[in-house]
This record gives C-alpha cells, sequence and structure tokens, in this order.
C-alpha cells in the first residue's frame, strides 16, 4: 500500500482516517475494507512476538489497555528495525505478543523484513516499560481477545465452500447469489 501522491502514502491517509474521531471520514473507504479485511481474514493468523517501532510519547501507554485503530505492520525481526531507530533522540520500540497478526511476506515488497500486519480494533494490554541504553524504549504489550469488530463477515470463508465456476455473463453471476440466503441480489 505504497501510493505516493503529494507525500501522501496510501497506508497513511487510511490509517488516518481509521484514527479520526469523525467517523463519518471513514465511510469513502469502507468498501476497499470490505474487501482488504475479507482478504486478510482469509489468511492463518499468526501467535509470535512482532516488533515495530513507534512515533509517538510514552504517555499514550499510561493506560493498561489499549485499542489500536488503524494498521499496524510489525516485524519478527528487531533487528530489522534497529537501523531505523536511529532517527529521533527518543526511541520507542514495541514488543507485542500477537495471536491475531496475519503474516503478509509473501504479499509485502520487502520480504526479507518478515511483515506482519495487526488490524484494526486490536486490543493489547501493557506487560512492562523497560529503557534501554541511549533513549532506548522497550514496551511489552500482549494481544488479547478484542470486543471491537470492524466488520462482521457474512459468509464462510472455508476454502471448501469457495465457488471456483467462471461466471460469463452478469446472469450466470447474479443466478449463483440468487441462491444463497447469505448474499441478496441488489435491486436493479
Amino acid at each position: 500500500m505504497e501510493w505516493l501522491e503529494d507525500n501522501n502514502y496510501f497506508y497513511k491517509l487510511l490509517n488516518e482516517k481509521l484514527r479520526s474521531k469523525q467517523r463519518k471520514d471513514l465511510k469513502p473507504w469502507l468498501s476497499y475494507l470490505k474487501i482488504f479485511l475479507t482478504g486478510l481474514h482469509k489468511l492463518p493468523s499468526i501467535q509470535k512476538n512482532v516488533w515495530c517501532r513507534f512515533h509517538g510519547n510514552l504517555d499514550y501507554f499510561n493506560k493498561k489497555n489499549v485499542t489500536l485503530w488503524s494498521f499496524i505492520l510489525c516485524t519478527t525481526a528487531r533487528e530489522s528495525i534497529e537501523p531505523c531507530l536511529d532517527e529521533s533522540d527518543k526511541c520507542i520500540l514495541l514488543s507485542i505478543e500477537c495471536i491475531s497478526g496475519k503474516d503478509i511476506k509473501s504479499y509485502s515488497k520487502y520480504v526479507d523484513e518478515n511483515e506482519i500486519l495487526l488490524v484494526p480494533g486490536t486490543c493489547l494490554t501493557l506487560r512492562a516499560v523497560s529503557g534501554e541504553a541511549d533513549g532506548l524504549y522497550v514496551i511489552h504489550l500482549q494481544e488479547t481477545n478484542s470486543p471491537h469488530q470492524l466488520f462482521k463477515l457474512p459468509f464462510n470463508l472455508s476454502p471448501t465452500t469457495i465457488d471456483m465456476r467462471v461466471y460469463n455473463t452478469r446472469e450466470d453471476f447474479k443466478s449463483i447469489f440468487s441462491k444463497s440466503p447469505n448474499v441478496p441480489v441488489p435491486s436493479p
């Protein structure tokens, strides 16, 4: 998600809208989010310790429980983040024990970075904050089951239920969905 236009990356714009208190600002993004989250849901969940750099201050973690309202890109390899930590005088590194991260290595431009994606609504519990040399802070977090769900998936996503036939006409496409009780056919 690295579309660049006037120094605004696509993912930065999307994350800004996800974090906005003005929920109506998210409306133009809902169709995209539905498709993207449905695709992510098909990937297996990863239970690993992941790392990411945090841009902000320690006050954000004053609460014991934090809900992340944006997509968070992490890595399983701490050493891939450390060269980036020299860019600021106060560095914050998150160590997250995730239970529902999505391994996107096969879909990433940076295959060597072992990227794991955390989705909006991920709930984290603060475990510890430690200071290391040179002003580096490491915040240890553990993912907990989230009471938040952005979209309720309206269908079973198991591979055995996916109909792989090719539909050549609009009528063929409509006929398969008109038989499904879960997917209404839009009226003309």
